[in-house]
């Protein structure tokens, strides 16, 4: 009976470390690399795990190496988004007219993906969303190198180009509004010291970013009317 008891305990040792172990797996983020050039986002042989990153398990999408993640379709929901992580990295998303994207919390059971989108975390990101094209997130920060930005519309245009992000969108560096036909909403914004806005005005009206929650506006502005 005393021999019983050891082995039962001993099988109960192992299985919760074995629970403990892999619940410490499961509560990391797992990076997806992008592994493609200029090309289809929607398309797993472009991701290095041969799967589209996905929220539902907490995976974020890291574009790197110099490529281009082009959305043109509906596609599945990252953990986040991060463009250019190390300084000598870059990394560009781009949403076409018709592509959508939204960046999610994680939602596998520990939830620690945050369903940001990093434009420049230590390199080069860049972020173009044309019109007719749709980009959500929890977050939006721009930062990283000097030339990190984010274009919203475009000249010629049709529909209009949509940034949803529902919590705060914090910029740093370089962001384009190319209107009139762009809705930016965020849940509460802030333009540091570095960032430098450009309103584009193609019209008689033009856009405006929109913020539900405060505003911190600094940073410098230029407005540029193209007839």
């Amino acid at each position: 009976m005393h021999q019983n008891n050891i082995y039962s305990l001993l099988v109960a040792f192992i299985a919760c470390h074995t629970l403990l172990h892999a619940s410490s797996q499961a509560q990391q983020v797992q990076q997806t690399f992008w592994v493609g050039q200029d090309d289809v986002y929607e398309s797993s042989a472009n991701w290095d795990t041969g799967f589209i990153p996905e929220g539902v398990l907490d995976e974020v999408a890291i574009i790197n190496n110099g490529g281009t993640a082009i959305v043109n379709g509906l596609a599945t929901s990252p953990g986040g988004v991060i463009l250019g992580q190390a300084a000598a990295d870059s990394g560009t998303l781009q949403v076409d007219s018709g592509g959508s994207l939204t960046a999610v919390v994680g939602v596998d059971g520990f939830g620690v993906a945050t369903g940001e989108i990093v434009v420049g975390q230590n390199g080069a990101g860049h972020v173009l969303v044309a019109n007719g094209g749709s980009l959500g997130a929890e977050a939006l920060s721009s930062g990283g190198s000097a030339d990190s930005s984010i274009v919203l519309g475009q000249v010629g245009g049709s529909g209009t180009a949509a940034l949803d992000v529902a919590g705060t969108g914090t910029l740093r560096r370089n962001t384009t509004v190319i209107g009139p036909d762009v809705a930016v909403s965020f849940g509460g914004l802030t333009m540091t010291a570095t960032h430098s806005l450009t309103e584009r005005i193609t019209g008689a009206s033009h856009s405006v970013l929109r913020s539900t929650g405060p505003a911190v506006l600094g940073g410098s502005l230029n407005v540029v009317f193209d007839s």
